[in-house]
């Protein structure tokens, strides 16, 4: 929701409902189609790329067959810990680890609780840590998302 509060279409609490509903709905429904379809569909979460890219890529990779080689990961190595500028119309930072938790630096407080409060269901169900105050948006030891085994998914 952070990246979402300048806009005038995304008004806190309504667009925090609108949002994580809609996110909510596409995780169930890609459940779904995994039961279906079985080995069709890899769901990938940008928190684990930043987090663990190597080890997330390694996974992507095995999904659709390709070999996850020394080459590849010299370039995604690159791709998230690179000396260039980081520009929104590119792939390349610093430190994607430190861009996916810039939110929690410049987060309204009053955004935060009433997006917690609509949205503390997908947060359960697709591992995120609910934050609740200052203190636990600065600490770096709660994760981005929970381990998998932490998770209750239905």
């Amino acid at each position: 929701m952070n990246s979402r509060q300048g806009f005038k279409w995304t008004p806190v609490p309504g667009g925090a409902v609108s949002l994580c509903n809609k996110m909510t709905q596409d995780y169930l429904e890609s459940l779904k189609i995994k039961q279906v379809y079985p080995g069709r569909l890899c769901t990938v979460f940008y928190e684990d790329m930043t987090t663990n890219p190597v080890k997330t890529f390694r996974k992507i990779y095995d999904f659709v067959g390709y070999q996850f080689n020394a080459a590849e990961q010299l370039r995604l190595t690159t791709m998230t810990a690179s000396k260039a500028e980081a520009d929104p119309g590119n792939t390349y930072r610093h430190d994607s680890l430190k861009t996916a938790r810039a939110w929690r630096n410049q987060i309204n407080t009053n955004v935060l609780t009433k997006t917690n409060k609509v949205c503390s269901k997908l947060y359960r169900l697709l591992g995120y840590p609910q934050l609740k105050n200052l203190v636990e948006l600065n600490n770096t030891n709660i994760p981005l998302r929970l381990a998998e085994k932490e998770i209750n998914n239905p």
